[in-house]
């Protein structure tokens, strides 16, 4: 009897318990997300060392980081929408660095003419996809980070550090 009170439940439950307080089962776009970014990953890594492109490790390192932190900040499922725009974000990312176009990247391909005031192309691939990483990188702290301690009283100031967040890891990225 006194054993009972000392080990209140068997190893066997403990273990199919969530991997940690607060961090739900992934949702089917979640495990979706995650397989078409290992597939994503595997393939431009392969690619980026057939091609001897020297930012590979550096482009596959990243993605796996940032996804080491979406999976230690996650509370709640995330929407499938953001799933699939998070998996996507990690393709442009890694074709922009590791695609050859002519003598360059992707990353610095170009349609347009080229604006002297601005020093850069009118349309370039790196213009877009950084807007778009940026868009569902802030989409992403604000769901993850902000959202679930958004009061009303505090929205704006939440606001202004989720976008301030999504630009600092733009800038990080840029280093």
């Amino acid at each position: 009897m006194a054993l009972r009170n000392q080990i209140p439940y068997s190893s066997a439950r403990r273990r199919a318990e969530p991997p940690g307080p607060g961090r739900p089962p992934l949702s089917r776009a979640e495990r979706g997300a995650i397989q078409i970014v290992t597939v994503a990953l595997a393939g431009f890594g392969i690619y980026g060392f057939a091609t001897g492109s020297p930012s590979t490790v550096g482009y596959v390192f990243s993605v796996l980081v940032i996804a080491a932190a979406i999976v230690w900040l996650r509370r709640a499922p995330l929407s499938d929408h953001l799933a699939i725009a998070l998996a996507i974000a990690a393709i442009v990312h890694l074709a922009g660095g590791l695609i050859d176009v002519g003598q360059n990247v992707l990353y610095n391909a170009s349609v347009g003419p080229f604006i002297k005031g601005l020093g850069t192309h009118l349309l370039q691939y790196d213009h877009f996809a950084h807007a778009y990483v940026s868009f569902v990188t802030a989409f992403a702290c604000w769901v993850m980070l902000a959202a679930p301690h958004a009061a009303a009283h505090h929205r704006r100031e939440l606001v202004i550090l989720t976008v301030g967040t999504a630009l600092g890891l733009g800038a990080l990225n840029e280093v």
